[in-house]
């Protein structure tokens, strides 16, 4: 799904007339916040799968502080568009995780809508929720847990509320920095030619004009770096 969307973001920007180029010229700060609680995760997830024996309340802590530095670093680039979108879908995700004690609720009807069965569920890594919607159901947050399924054959998962809102805002992200400088950072500048200096500095990049060309590389790593911070919990099934 993360991937869906970030080339649905790049499909769309290419036919409403952007260019790959643009992408060299983003900037994003802190991306080495996100590039941190993107490793803890990741080494927590593999320990644990591999059957890593860690007192629960480290491991909470520890996950609390992966989603503390994501916000931060997320937080610090919500001028983009998109942003504030996957912020608040790595927000609900995290919310609903940390409660739980780690583990992200998956809705059992769900499950089987999407074509999973139970021996799809990691138990270290989810908890599954009944089919009743009673207290229980309620108490682990699940309405904004995995709740949506997605019986795709390539994109098949069990998504939340929280996973619509990331890769949403991974699309429009990816999407507007195709298209190059949005139109509202624009304003008050020339025509052509650079801008002047102190005049419609945004996220883009001061001073650059509209369309640029230079090493995609760089602009990529940071941007597709970015994209998975959103990463909410990745594919988990």
């Amino acid at each position: 799904m993360l991937a869906g969307a970030i080339v649905l973001g790049l499909v769309a920007g290419i036919a409403a007339g952007g260019s790959l180029w643009n992408l060299a010229f983003v900037r994003l700060r802190f991306v080495w916040l996100i590039f941190i609680a993107l490793g803890l995760r990741a080494v927590l997830e593999v320990g644990v799968g591999s059957g890593l024996s860690l007192p629960n309340p480290l491991r909470i802590a520890l996950l609390a502080v992966s989603y503390g530095f994501l916000f931060v670093g997320l937080a610090s680039n919500r001028r983009y568009p998109g942003f504030l979108l996957a912020l608040v879908g790595v927000l609900s995700n995290g919310i609903v995780i940390l409660w739980n004690s780690g583990r992200m609720p998956i809705w059992e009807p769900s499950l089987f809508a999407a074509g999973f069965t139970l021996e799809d569920v990691s138990a270290t890594l989810h908890v599954l929720l009944p089919a009743p919607l009673d207290a229980s159901f309620l108490l682990h947050l699940g309405p904004l847990s995995d709740v949506i399924p997605i019986p795709l054959p390539i994109f098949r998962n069990v998504a939340s509320i929280g996973d619509v809102f990331l890769y949403a805002g991974l699309a429009m992200f990816v999407f507007a920095a195709v298209l190059g400088r949005p139109a509202w950072m624009e304003q008050d500048e020339p025509t052509t030619g650079r801008v002047p200096a102190g005049a419609g500095r945004g996220p883009w990049g001061p001073g650059q004009p509209r369309r640029r060309e230079g090493k995609m590389a760089a602009g990529l790593v940071e941007a597709f770096s970015c994209a998975s911070a959103g990463y909410g919990r990745g594919e988990r099934i």
